[in-house]
């Protein structure tokens, strides 16, 4: 069962074997409890592009993916997120409070 949902910092960290994150993030993966969104995943990915040892790093991470489960965004309808503004809208009345 998956207990554990990392951030993009902390999923950055381990990536870069920053010890308090490892010692943390470590028994979380061995006991299978660790996840992640695709979200956090790609911006671990846009950050490590500016870095040299990019390819070291993307490898890496995928194969921590391995053990950190990556959940995706699915909804069941589409536009349930965002749904389009009503065809006519009430017209707006002055905020009188504000006025001195």
């Amino acid at each position: 069962m998956r207990r554990y949902l990392l951030d993009t910092s902390p999923l950055a960290a381990l990536l870069l074997a920053r010890p308090a994150a490892v010692a943390l993030i470590t028994p979380w993966m061995e006991r299978h409890e660790a996840a992640t969104s695709i979200l956090a995943y790609a911006e671990v990915v846009e950050y490590m592009k500016g870095r040299s040892d990019f390819s070291n790093r993307h490898a890496h991470l995928r194969t921590l993916l391995g053990e950190v489960y990556p959940y995706f965004l699915t909804l069941p309808y589409p536009g349930t997120l965002c749904r389009p503004a009503p065809q006519s809208q009430p017209p707006l009345r002055p905020w009188t409070h504000w006025r001195h």
